[in-house]
């Protein structure tokens, strides 16, 4: 039988060249289900979003950004490079996201506009391979910060968030940590 998570991993794969499109699928299905706000999930360029979504040219940075990271956490042999490989489950992998034009240097105002609530903890580190380093070289105002899911505290999502092509965005991605 085929689930809903298993329909959007099929078309991640017809419109992109990532290596598992399952875990990218599962990890958008998460942060929309878990969102108060009607997120969209674009997967051409592996990007969520909630409201406007970006421009070309930044939808191909952020491709590029979750591409990236993909690759990244296959060479370390876990499926999301943002959680590590401390992470208990490799079920959900790292997506883009965008947050438009405003004021979003601080965790609750990435989750707010995400729709999304936890208790954070900034400034996480995130340990993240040379060429995703590289990658976000072009981004500003460079945070992260991960949150504990409230209908699941084993859930960790994680988030690594600057300003680029005029607004903010950058990857998220989705663990398990007992």
């Amino acid at each position: 039988m085929t689930t809903p998570t298993d329909d959007l991993a099929t078309t991640i794969r017809e419109k992109t060249t990532v290596l598992d499109a399952l875990p990218l699928a599962a990890t958008a299905k998460l942060l929309c289900r878990a969102s108060t706000k009607e997120l969209q999930f674009d997967p051409e360029h592996l990007v969520l979003y909630s409201s406007t979504p970006p421009s070309e040219t930044t939808a191909r940075y952020l491709y590029a950004l979750a591409k990236s990271a993909q690759d990244g956490a296959y060479a370390l042999a876990c499926s999301s490079i943002l959680v590590g490989t401390s992470n208990e489950s490799d079920d959900t992998g790292d997506v883009a996201f965008w947050l438009g034009v405003g004021d979003f240097a601080s965790a609750s105002k990435v989750l707010e506009a995400l729709g999304l609530s936890g208790n954070s903890v900034e400034g996480t580190e995130l340990e993240l391979t040379s060429e995703l380093n590289r990658a976000l070289e072009s981004m500003k105002g460079l945070f992260s910060f991960r949150i504990g899911m409230v209908d699941d505290s084993s859930r960790m999502v994680f988030f690594q968030v600057g300003e680029i092509g005029g607004g903010w965005g950058g990857l998220v991605g989705a663990g398990v940590w007992t």
